[in-house]
Formats: structure tokens, sequence, C-alpha cells
């Protein structure tokens, strides 16, 4: 039977195509049980300010591939690729040994097939590029590397052949004005790479994103860029420390090891937690840019901040912690948010999974005395807080 299903479980990408000039369009064919993982048989990246015509089609796969890649293995599955660049088919094999460890209770069995494996041509490894969303993560890894001038390069999400949702045309908006007002280079990419699955088909269903893609999958992007902007190091924003003992997707293991070309990956910020960051952002704000608009929310219709959800509570409760007013920077925390916020984390909705407890505990051992922000029962809150219980 096992080898029924390696003969029969198979991932065939075709050929990448430019249209436009921008645009790599990429079309696969999932065969066997391993359809279930997917909800479209489409890849598509619009690169806005990129020229994509000279990239070599080992590079513009990378995107793909380091989406199909994992799924592949997990679901046993064999990945046919028409051209694979040998420093990241290399890398596929470190990451592969990483994931093994993060989850033994998969099989990790499925391989890839390149059609071909050929060198990508050298070129300048001179400038460095940054994933950023203008989140807490990448904001912070911003200020640490400014001095270095990374390209900001902003993966967008949109549905094939469709109008940008508001939030989209926000976030960019949001994106783009961060870059402008600091003279930084700017590089969206619009594509579908997280509406690809249908988690029904996925080890880890929901969590699958999170926990095993989005590391390898973001990094992926800055591939079919990388000779024309000469990126030599692309930083992705840590999300924990090594204090995190959960498996993640996007982890020092994993990261660390993507590379193609002339490019490296790298993990950055490690060593600072959340909270240690959200404090670094609160120095600038007070030192720099009194204006700063933090963007972390998807769940309103416009992608502004909902300020009802964890990650919202949780990064307001932060930055009022590092002595920063969140009503003026993106955020609405008032006497009645508090009440929300310490009923769900009583009844545990914000401390239902381990990166909650840990970003909840690490707010939670930086407290101050006393509130230096002047909301109506902040004071209150704390208290509470203090004595609050969380096990991480």
């Amino acid at each position: 039977m096992t080898r029924s299903k390696r003969r029969t479980d198979r991932i065939v990408v075709s050929r990448p195509e430019i249209v436009d000039r921008n645009t790599v369009v990429c079309r696969f064919e999932p065969v066997g049980a391993v359809r279930s993982a997917f909800r479209t048989d489409m890849y598509v990246a619009t690169y806005e300010r990129a020229d994509l015509r000279e990239a070599p089609d080992s590079l513009l796969l990378i995107p793909l591939v380091s989406i199909l890649a994992p799924i592949a293995w997990a679901r046993n599955a064999e990945l046919r690729v028409p051209a694979m660049d040998p420093v990241f088919l290399s890398a596929l094999d470190e990451i592969k040994e990483s994931l093994k460890s993060m989850y033994p209770k998969i099989g990790w069995n499925g391989r890839i097939s390149p059609r071909k494996v050929k060198e990508t041509p050298p070129y300048p490894a001179e400038r460095p590029a940054l994933l950023f969303s203008g989140g807490i993560d990448s904001v912070a890894s911003f200020l640490v590397h400014r001095d270095e001038n990374p390209l900001l390069v902003t993966a967008l999400g949109r549905s094939p052949f469709q109008d940008l949702s508001p939030g989209v045309i926000r976030q960019r908006a949001l994106c783009a004005a961060f870059a402008e007002k600091r003279g930084a280079r700017f590089s969206p990419v619009l594509t579908n790479l997280d509406r690809m699955l249908s988690v029904q088909g996925l080890p880890l269903g929901a969590a699958w994103w999170t926990k095993v893609e989005h590391g390898l999958a973001f990094l992926g992007l800055c591939a079919p860029i990388s000779p024309a902007e000469t990126l030599g190091t692309v930083y992705l924003a840590a999300t924990h420390t090594a204090d995190f003992g959960s498996p993640w997707g996007s982890h020092p293991s994993i990261d660390n090891h993507v590379a193609w070309g002339s490019t490296r990956a790298q993990h950055d910020c490690y060593h600072l937690s959340r909270q240690q960051k959200v404090e670094l952002i609160a120095r600038h704000i007070q030192t720099e840019d009194p204006e700063l608009v933090i963007q972390i929310c998807r769940r309103s219709p416009d992608y502004g901040n909902c300020s009802r959800c964890g990650k919202c509570c949780r990064t307001m409760i932060g930055l009022a912690v590092a002595g920063v007013d969140p009503n003026r920077h993106g955020f609405r925390l008032d006497r009645e948010t508090l009440e929300h916020l310490r009923a769900r984390l009583a009844d545990g909705e914000f401390l239902r999974s381990a990166n909650n407890r840990f970003m909840w505990w690490d707010i939670q051992r930086r407290l101050p005395g006393h509130a230096s922000v002047e909301v109506e029962g902040l004071e209150s809150f704390f208290s509470w807080f203090r004595e609050f219980q969380i096990d991480v």
C-alpha cells in the first residue's frame, strides 16, 4: 500500500509564466489524496515594483515550492518541479529535518523530484531585505536594522483576478507611508499564497500555517527579486525567544537554513521578547515618531485594529506597560475595553494556545509598579493582572 501511495500521490508543478512583466503565475496539479490540502491549483504573485522577465525559473518557483514542499513531505507525496536552485534544494533537506524534530508524529516521508537542478547565475549580495507587515515584530526589526536601509517587502493577500479588499489597500498604504517617511525602499507583493490551502486536508488543520508554513513561505517570496535587488540577507522578524518551547513555523531551525543563489535568510531579533520589542518601539515613539500607527489586526473589514481580539488587547496592554497611550497609535483602550479584556483572560479565551499564554506572561513579568498612561481603569487592571495566574 505504501508503494502504491507513493506512486499515485503527487503534486506536479508546471513552468511559471510571467504576465505584464511583474506577475508570476504558476499552475500545479495535485493528484491523489493530497488534493484535499488545496483550494486552488494556481499560484499568483504580483511584485508591484519589479521586472521579473530576467529571473530564472528556479527562483520564480521558490515561493510556490516553499508552500508545497512541507505539504508533500507531510502527506507522503512526490513534488515534481521543473527546475530547482541547488542551494535552495539543500536548504529544504535541512528544513525537513527540523520539521521532523518538531513534529515526530508526522511521517515527513514525501520527497521532491526536480526535473533539473541548475545553479543560479551569481549576483552581488549587497543589500538586505526585511519582511514587513507594520506590526510589532517587523517594526522592531526595522528599528534594529534601519542603518542598513533594508528593502521592505510587504506580503499582501489577494484572490487572483479580483479587486483588492479595503483591508489590503489600507495595509499597503500604511506600510508604504512608513517606508516613505523613513526613506526606505518598499516592495509590496500581492499574492494568494495564504489562500491556497484547505485546512481540512492538512495534518495540523487550521494551525498548519502558523505552526509549519509561514516562515518558509514568507521568506521564499523574496527569491524572484533577489538578483535585481542584489539581496544578500533577508530578515524575518522572530515571533518568540528561546524561552518559548512549543513548535512554531518561524524558528531559527527553519528560517536560518533558508537560502538560494547568493541570498541567505536570518531569523531576526530572537533575543528580544515581544514586550521588549514593544518597549523598543515605545522609545522610538517617545523620541522620534509620536504619530506612529501600529497595524496588527486583520479582523475588521477595513483592517483597522479592532481593539477587541487577543492580539489587539495584548498589544494595547504592552504599549501601556511601556508608557505609551495606545489610543494615539491605532487602538481604542478605555474602561469598557479593559473590562472585556479582563473577562477574556479570566475565562481563558485569550489563553487557549501556548503562544498566547507566552505573550501574556511576557507582559505580566514586565509590569511597572504603577500605570503611567492615563486611561480610566488601567491602574485597577494592572493591580488585578499582577496577581493573575498564567501557566506557560
